[in-house]
């Protein structure tokens, strides 16, 4: 018996859905519990720092801080490149860049060249928020002091930006099943 050119196709298609339900596909970076202990230990230490400034703080006081801004600055920016380093899956990275490519992903990529990778990795984008919002908080302390409202703001601004970053890591861990 001979096949139809019209059965070919759906065979074809048939055999390839076969084959990739054997496989695991996967859209997004693999999850590294090491860096959510990391997120996790430097917001412990920078919701410390805004608890110890919260009442404001002049900038004569900005000497006995100055090695917890660096510390969390530090630290972020290690987290940040560990996130960083992580590989994204091929088929991510292609399909990111054709919707940037075409535009559709452009503005929502979070970076103005619309770089592939800052859509399927956004934690790294998320880091760097947190750490220039703690190096602007800490230029400002050390210029002309906190007032209480200021650092309000600043811990807000670093409430959003951890808690994106965390939602986003954690919910890379997937149940082996």
């Amino acid at each position: 018996m001979m096949l139809k050119i019209r059965s070919v196709p759906i065979i074809l298609s048939a055999l390839v859905m076969l084959a990739l339900s054997a496989c695991s596909v996967s859209l997004a970076p693999p999850f590294d519990q090491s860096l959510v202990t990391g997120l996790n230990s430097a917001n412990t230490k920078a919701l410390t720092l805004f608890s110890a400034v919260s009442t404001g703080s002049t900038a004569e006081k900005f000497p006995q801080y100055s090695s917890q801004y660096d510390g969390l600055i530090g630290q972020f920016g290690a987290l940040r490149q560990q996130a960083l380093a992580r590989p994204i899956p091929p088929l991510a990275k292609k399909l990111a860049g054709q919707l940037v490519k075409y535009k559709v992903l452009k503005e929502a990529c979070g970076d103005a060249g619309g770089n592939p990778s800052s859509c399927v990795n956004s934690s790294p984008n998320g880091m760097l928020v947190i750490i220039n919002n703690l190096t602007k908080m800490r230029d400002v302390h050390k210029a002309s002091g906190l007032k209480k409202d200021i650092v309000a703001i600043f811990k807000n601004a670093h409430d959003i930006s951890m808690s994106q970053a965390l939602t986003i890591e954690t919910a890379l861990k997937r149940n082996p099943s």
